[in-house]
């Protein structure tokens, strides 16, 4: 009989003989098991956000069905390196985000926008994890509106939170909406601090 085999079985022989051992045996597999659902959480955790970047914590939690406390432990811990979230706890993949410093990747969002407003062009776009098809009618430095139509309503967007943007077709553009979108654009910079 080997080492290896004879170290089996006086294990073997001490978890039979001392409820002690049992129960630290049964903690070490539970333990196992429970950092094992982490790993796999935190997989699941980077699928969605790669997916639908822009949720909160309990949105990712309602997908997973687990607690919301589970996902921000993950979050804020095993996927720090991995992932950022915004002023608004909104998650992202790091690879998503714009880096501030440079502002490059939002300079060319606003270009795009400026350019589709003025051709009348659809664009393409993931806004807070949703796919959506807007058609802009005003835009600044900060926020685009535009009909969605996903809400079937004209809508004020955050470029910064504008994710995977591309242009579409030409639309015929609804006369009426210019004046509201220009007024709803201008207001859209007081809206934070005026209810928040």
């Amino acid at each position: 009989m080997g080492y290896s085999q004879i170290n089996i079985y006086k294990n073997i022989y001490l978890c039979k003989a001392s409820p002690e051992l049992d129960s630290i045996t049964n903690k070490t597999f539970s333990l196992i098991s429970s950092l094992k659902t982490i790993e796999d959480n935190s997989n699941k955790i980077l699928v969605i956000l790669s997916k639908k970047p822009g949720l909160k914590a309990r949105e990712i939690a309602g997908i997973l069905n687990i607690d919301k406390t589970i996902v921000n432990s993950i979050l804020y811990g095993k996927l720090k390196e991995k992932c950022q979230i915004d002023g608004n706890f909104f998650w992202y993949l790091k690879k998503d985000c714009v880096d501030k410093k440079s502002k490059k990747l939002a300079v060319s969002k606003i270009e795009l926008l400026k350019k589709a407003v003025g051709e009348n062009i659809s664009i393409q776009m993931i806004y807070k994890g949703f796919n959506r098809i807007i058609l802009p009618y005003s835009v600044n430095n900060k926020y685009c509106v535009g009909f969605c139509t996903l809400r079937n309503d004209l809508r004020t967007f955050r470029i910064d939170r504008m994710r995977e943007i591309s242009m579409g077709d030409n639309f015929e553009p609804n006369r009426g909406f210019f004046q509201k979108a220009e007024k709803q654009v201008d207001e859209a910079q007081y809206y934070k601090k005026k209810y928040y």
